[in-house]
Parts: C-alpha cells; structure tokens; sequence
C-alpha cells in the first residue's frame, strides 16, 4: 500500500511542484524574450565577418545606456548567420522538451520520479555553465550555448514528467492538477520575459543568470528532501504485491514498483480506477495461462484479456480514423508553434520596420498574456470532466465474468458515455476555431492587432494537450493509452524539426515576410474540423445502438461502437 503522507507536507510538495513547474519546464518558449538577451552579449558573433555586419541598434532594443560595460558587450556586431544559429539552437532545446518525454517512460524502470526530477534540476545547473562559459568568451566559446539551449529542453521535460505522474507518490490528488501543471508549463514562458526585464533595468547578464540557476539549486534540494518518502519505503514508491500460483509450483510472491507491474499488465489487461479506495480484485483468472492471480493493490480493478487480442486491439487503435486525425493536427500545430516562436521577432521587424522600442513593447505584451493559460488550462479540464462517468461504472452496472479466449470480440473499446462525447465535440470545435482565428490573425499586417494572436496562441498551447488526453482515455482501452500517448508524442515532435529549415527560408528566399508559411499552416490545420465531425457520428451511432433492444443484454455494447465505425 501507499505510504501515508502528513497533510501539510502533502501540500507543500503539490504547491512547490507547481511553482517549480512553472519556473523551468517550459522555459525554452520563452525565445522571444531570451533571443535579444544572446544577441546583445555577443552569442555567436563570431560567426560575423565584418563585411556581412547588420547594423543593429541594440542600445533602443535593450534600453541600457547607463553602463559602460553594457555598451561594451552591445557593440557586437550581429548578422544572418548569428541569428540562423540561434534559431538552430532553439529548435534543438524546443524538440528535445518534447521527445524526452518518450524516453522518460522507460527510464522509469530504472529510475523513480525522485531521481528523475533531480536530474532535470541538475540540467538546468549545468546550462548555466554552459551560459556562463558561452557569454565569458563571447566569440570563441559560444558554442557553449546550443548545448546550454539543449539542456534546457531536457531538463524541462524531466521537470514536466515528473509533475504530472506526483499523484503516483501521493496518490489521488484534485482533477485539477494535471491542468494547472500543463497550464503552468505553457506560462513558464513568462520567465525570461521577467528576467528580460530585470536585465533591461541595469542587471548584468550573468548575475540575471547565477540568480536563476541558484533558483533550480532550490529545487534540487527540495527534491532530495520532500519527495523521499521515507526509508522504509525508499525505492518501492507505489509498489504493487503480486500472487502467482499454479499447479506445478506452491506458488510466489514478487514485489513490483508502478512502472514494471504496468508492463507485466500492458498487453494482457485493462486497468480502471475506481472512486472507493481499498477496493480490490482478487481471484482474476488469466485467460490465457489458465493459472491463478491474485493482486493486491488500491483503486484499481483488473480485467484479464488474452495478450494476442490486446496486441490486435492495440493495431487497431492506431490505425483509427480519430488516432490518425488527431495526430495529424498535432503534428501541423506543433511545426506551427514552435515556428511561430522561432521567426517571432524576425516577423516583428518586418511588420514594424525595425521599430524595435514597439517590437520590444510586443514581446512583453506576449509573454505577459501566456500567464492566461493558468485560467484556460483548468477550465478546458473542467469543460472536459463534467461527465466523465464510464459505463462501466454506471451504477446499474456490473463487473463482467472473464469469457472464455476465443469469445472474447475483437476490438473490444471502452468508451465514455455520451455526455462526455458532447464535451469532446464542442472542445475540439472551440479548439481548431481558436487555431483558425489564430492563423486568420496571422495573415492579417497589422501591429496592434497582433496582441489577438498572442491570446489566441497562449489559448491553443494550453488546451491542445488536454484535449488530447481525455480523447484517448475516452475512446480507447486503458491499457492502449501509455502506447497512444507515446506514438503521439513522438510523432507529433519529429516535424517540429521543420521549424529551422522554414526560418531559413523566410530569411533567405521570402524578404522575412512568413505570410506564406502561414496560410499553407493554415490550410492543413482546417483538418482539425474532421475530428467533431468523427466524433458526432460515432455519438450518432451509440446512441442508435442503446436504443435497440440487444443493448439491454450487452454490457459493454456502446464500446464496440468505435471499433466497427
């Protein structure tokens, strides 16, 4: 069982997970603010010939006048070549925050949440160096910083993964939480805006930045210390014992922490939560083997199926029309955020004409507004969890007998019930027309109107991955979400690589003027419309199938619903 945890301890690690969440793991969005902070302290103008230099009034973009030492290190010059590098190195951290989160799932065998999150805080310290090393040499050693910018995305993933799977060392936490992390994720952005403005005040650079990486020595330290749970547990956070007898052997008995008793499950049952805890389900017969499992656990119920179907069932969830959908509008998204950021005051300049007192003005109004992913990620979750009752916990309903193998159908799905299937269909509506308004904005050369963009974009981050969730947790098996969730991840952060090569073009064919990226973005992101669609047929059909008489003798008959649609 689950190591209990005093109140006020619990507390402290659930408000301290969110603040650090919001101070580091997304920090690398927050390029609009970090890339004039380089450009001024000289990053990469080694790769300046004096023949290519672009004047470059720094002394109006940064505001500091008042000191010699800042005058030295704006006199650097800059150039294309400088600013192409450090798009490469935001790209890389950018894509690395994403696609570490893949490899932090199996590295959960290895290691617990604990050492996890220490080695994230340990990334940040050594970016840090890498800063320090980078800006102490200005031109010879700068190419510290790409690996500095790499740390940065790993770090914040670990930061990231880490903060969602807390109710795993604290057990049930509020419904909430995972949308203030994610939401606190998105607003991490606002971090170098603050230091910006804290460096534009007369603060040299590597004081703005000593003070930040002391910040993640904090959080090192406050990991070591709280999220141990005590040595006589140290090392088995959520263990699980498991039963095994047969009739060959007297029988058993292993020791499994969270990560490995998931994948003795992962093809073979489905796992649920329930709301009373405590509650157990011993004396499951594994229909495949034949032999005797009893598991002791809480809040789980287990339902044995025969690996082979799972294993068919799996193919099937992600060759469906919705998986295949929402990974695409992924995937467009994805390429169209971290571009939007990476060519975001290239884009500015050209639509001021190098006013840069009024780019300067926009890129705090724009990390300003990213705070209110604070408010839209919770209420997306509560617009989502309104009715999140399965029917399978309906309470008319019961627990099905374990059938025999080759009865068992195929693609047998479990599905939410049509209340939360309305939800789904008016969240992603609301979804692709904030991503369409987005684009529309977009296109749109005007100044002033672009602050409606910011709000527009800091709505999108804060809601995509939320719908995403709840999508495959209401219309797949439970032991099929890990494997979407992953493919999803993965596939979604490869074309995020396209952002450097779409940079470079901007910058050397289309006279920095992305208007033509956008509407191609544009016109691939209207296939988000096809997933409410989707959903409001398959609605259609469930709602046909519970008004037809074998309903009443099927007990799962609305979960098979969309695996034949």
């Amino acid at each position: 069982s689950q190591p209990r945890l005093s109140s006020c301890r619990r507390r402290w690690i659930i408000s301290t997970t969110l603040i650090e969440t919001l101070f580091f793991s997304g920090v690398v969005f927050g390029w609009h603010s970090l890339l004039p902070m380089l450009k001024s302290e000289g990053i990469y103008s080694l790769l300046c010939n004096q023949s290519e230099n672009i004047p470059h009034c720094v002394m109006s973009e940064t505001k500091m006048p008042l000191h010699t030492h800042t005058q030295e290190k704006n006199s650097w010059p800059t150039c294309e070549k400088q600013e192409a590098m450090l798009n490469l190195g935001f790209t890389m951290g950018s894509f690395c925050l994403g696609f570490t989160l893949l490899p932090l799932q199996v590295v959960m065998e290895m290691a617990h949440l604990r050492r996890i999150r220490m080695i994230g805080s340990f990334c940040f310290l050594v970016r840090c160096d890498a800063v320090i090393w980078g800006w102490g040499a200005g031109r010879g050693l700068s190419m510290f910083m790409l690996f500095a910018l790499v740390c940065y995305g790993i770090g914040g993933a670990c930061i990231l993964f880490t903060s969602l799977l807390l109710p795993m060392l604290l057990g049930k936490i509020n419904p909430l939480y995972g949308a203030l992390v994610l939401g606190c994720y998105v607003a991490s952005t606002v971090v170098f805006t603050v230091l910006r403005a804290i460096y534009t005040s007369g603060i040299p650079f590597i004081p703005v930045i000593l003070v930040y990486g002391g910040i993640s020595c904090l959080t090192f330290i406050n990991c070591f210390f709280s999220w141990s749970v005590g040595t006589d547990t140290a090392g088995k956070e959520n263990s699980y014992r498991l039963k095994h007898k047969d009739s060959y052997f007297l029988g058993y008995e292993r020791n499994l922490n969270a990560k490995k008793f998931h994948f003795s499950i992962l093809f073979c049952c489905q796992i649920k939560t329930v709301s009373t805890k405590g509650e157990a389900c011993r004396g499951t017969q594994l229909a495949k083997e034949g032999h005797n499992l009893n598991i002791e656990t809480q809040n789980l119920k287990i339902l044995f199926y025969p690996s082979s179907i799972a294993r068919h069932d799996l193919n099937q969830s992600l060759l469906s029309p919705v998986f295949i959908l929402n990974l695409s509008i992924a995937m467009v998204t994805q390429v169209w955020t971290h571009f939007y950021m990476g060519s975001f005051h290239t884009w500015l300049q050209q639509l001021s004409k190098d006013k840069y007192k009024t780019v300067d003005m926009l890129s705090y109004v724009f990390g300003t507004l990213q705070m209110l992913s604070l408010l839209s990620a919770p209420a997306v979750s509560l617009l989502l969890g309104s009715n999140l009752e399965t029917c399978s916990e309906c309470p008319n309903a019961e627990m099905p007998k374990m059938p025999d193998p080759s009865q068992v159908p195929r693609g047998k799905y479990r599905i939410k019930q049509v209340g939360t299937l309305k939800n789904l269909i008016l969240t992603f509506t609301l979804n692709s027309l904030l991503l369409t308004a987005f684009g529309v904005v977009s296109l749109i050369p005007h100044l002033e109107l672009q602050v409606l963009g910011f709000l527009l974009y800091a709505l999108v981050r804060g809601s995509m991955f939320i719908c995403t969730c709840t999508l495959y947790e209401a219309l797949f098996p439970a032991n099929h979400f890990g494997a979407l969730l992953g493919f999803h991840t993965l596939f979604s952060m490869g074309p995020s690589l396209l952002q450097h090569p779409l940079y470079l073009l901007i910058t050397r064919d289309l006279q920095d003027n992305p208007f033509w990226i956008y509407v191609a973005l544009l016109a691939l992101s209207l296939v988000g419309f096809s997933i409410p669609l989707y959903l409001h047929r398959l609605q259609t059909k469930i709602l046909e199938r519970r008004q037809s008489p074998r309903h009443n003798t099927d007990v799962g008959g609305a979960s098979s619903a969309h695996s034949r649609s």
